[in-house]
Parts: C-alpha cells; structure tokens; sequence
C-alpha cells in the first residue's frame, strides 16, 4: 500500500518557533514528544539528538510538564530561554516592487508574479482644493462684512449663508471666524 507523507500538525508557534506534534510508526500522536523540523515528526526513540524533544526534559517552572494542558506554557519558556530553537511555521518572503523614476517618468522595473500594479499619475494642477479652503489672498471687504452683519449673517468660504459665528452644512466656517473677528 503506498504511504503518503502528511505535514504534522503544529502545536504553537511562539517568539518566531514552530513546534509541532510528533508521531509513532503508525501516526498515532506521541503526547509528550514535540518537533521544531516539520520534516523530523516520526518519533524514533532511539534518537536523541536533533530538532525532537520530551516536554518532559524541559525545565518546567512548577508547572506539571505530565499535564498536557501545561505543556504550551513549558515549551515557550524554553524557547525564552533559548532551550529549544527552531523555525516560523511559515516563511513569508516581503514582496518588493521595483519602480524606476527617470526624467519625470515612472516605470516598473520588477514585480513578483501574480501583483498587478498600476502606475498613476497626477497633475498637482487637476487635484481638487478643498471647497473650505479660504482665500485669504482674496478676503472680503469691510463694507462686504458691515452689509452682511446688517442682514444677520454671513457668507461662509465655500458662499453659503450662515450665522456670523457659523458653519454651512458643508463644514465650511464664516469669514468672521477665518478673519477671527468672532
């Protein structure tokens, strides 16, 4: 009959280890044997060395290392400790985008297969001021400010009619409160 390796299953990953089950010849779980190489899970008790452990052996803290709801807590002390050493559970490359900017002119240089990527540009002269944004180069005139108190009010910097000390519906404030004569 053919065998087909499967992966163990990992038991915790902590402080950038991977710790995962061990199992015996017929891929029953081995409770209290663990592995820090997910290619090292087949239990051989005759091997001592390498990336397999027996919670047991750890320095257990006062804690029961024969009590399995312990053994996360035993294992990642050792591994503060730099007791048990290993692997990410997975290696996660940083994906990199290379742009080249010549003369004004942007190009993708490199992109890792599957990423997509859209260069845009924008014409500072086409970006949409924010209708807030008040003028100050261009402010009202007193006798603008004198007419618009005598109707109760006044012109808020996007031109909507609000009180002196107001907002329009807009967010924009009054003229009185950018000129801070409110």
């Amino acid at each position: 009959m053919p065998y087909e390796r499967v992966e163990p299953d990992i038991f915790l990953e902590f402080a950038g280890v991977a710790v995962y089950h061990c199992y015996d010849d017929n891929g029953e779980l081995c409770w209290y044997w663990y592995t820090t190489d997910p290619s090292d899970d087949n239990r051989d008790r005759s091997k001592v060395d390498g990336a397999q452990f027996d919670v047991r052996d750890l320095p257990d803290l006062g804690l029961d290392a024969n009590d399995l709801k312990n053994h996360g807590a035993v294992i990642q002390q050792a591994i503060r400790a730099g007791l048990t050493t290993g692997e990410p559970a997975i290696k996660v490359e940083p994906l990199v985008v290379k742009i080249k900017i010549q003369d004004g002119v942007a190009e993708v240089v490199e992109r890792p297969p599957g990423i997509e990527v859209e260069i845009v540009t924008v014409d500072p002269q086409e970006e949409k001021s924010n209708p807030c944004d008040a003028d100050l180069s261009n402010p009202p005139t007193i006798a603008t400010l004198q007419e618009w108190e005598s109707e109760g009010g006044c012109e808020a910097t996007d031109g909507c009619w609000v009180e002196p000390d107001g907002r329009c519906e807009h967010g924009c404030p009054s003229w009185l409160l950018v000129m801070g004569l409110i």
